[in-house]
């Protein structure tokens, strides 16, 4: 396969798309029902997003290593459910640069499939997050926004640096608060819920 490098990369309409030795740059975008053959190479600003109507699962796009400070957007009107365990802006399994943002776009939804995620950059829901009793747990050295999260799963922080300010009301099991050097700041005028050890 020759190698292709692209600034912006659109799979659209369906089936599966050759994206074997191809680098995307900037916004790799799935749409339709397409998917894609495997992980492109993603360059150090790039952003992939998921924009359809269909109802999808997360594939080789999304890949183990992710290093686009661009991060993840998710603003399909259709579900995006993940099919494993998801981190952001941590080492391990999924990479993203500090402070590359993770965000769900109105009238977008991410279902967690119980998925476990760790956020190490921004979380923005101005959609949906169906979090079912996944683990969030909020990580890294950055400063960090942090959405509405609703879960029956654990909310956790283990920061040994920066500030994570929750923007929205947290809704979990139970709560830990961890980690040497990092700040949780509550927010301003909102309620957050926790129904088991904290």
């Amino acid at each position: 396969v020759r190698p292709t490098t692209y600034t912006n990369l659109t799979l659209a309409g369906g089936g599966t798309k050759t994206t074997t030795g191809t680098t995307v740059n900037g916004i790799m975008s799935m749409e339709g029902t397409a998917t894609a053959s495997a992980a492109p190479t993603y360059g150090s600003n790039a952003t992939l997003q998921y924009n359809s109507s269909s109802n999808r699962t997360v594939g080789p796009e999304w890949p183990a290593t992710f290093t686009g400070t661009g991060g993840i957007i998710i603003k399909n009107s259709g579900y995006v459910s993940l099919n494993q365990t998801r981190s952001l802006g941590t080492n391990t399994p999924l990479q993203v640069f500090p402070n590359a943002r993770f965000t769900i776009e109105a009238d977008a939804t991410l279902n967690t499939n119980n998925n476990n995620i760790t956020l190490g950059g921004d979380f923005i829901n101005n959609g949906g997050l169906v979090a079912g009793s996944s683990n969030i747990t909020i990580t890294g050295t950055a400063n960090q926004s942090i959405g509405t999260i609703s879960t029956t799963g654990s909310f956790s922080t283990n920061k040994t640096g920066g500030t994570a300010t929750l923007t929205g009301s947290i809704s979990a099991g139970a709560f830990t608060l961890n980690g040497t050097g990092g700040t949780l700041h509550l927010g301003n005028g909102l309620t957050h819920t926790f129904t088991g050890t904290t």
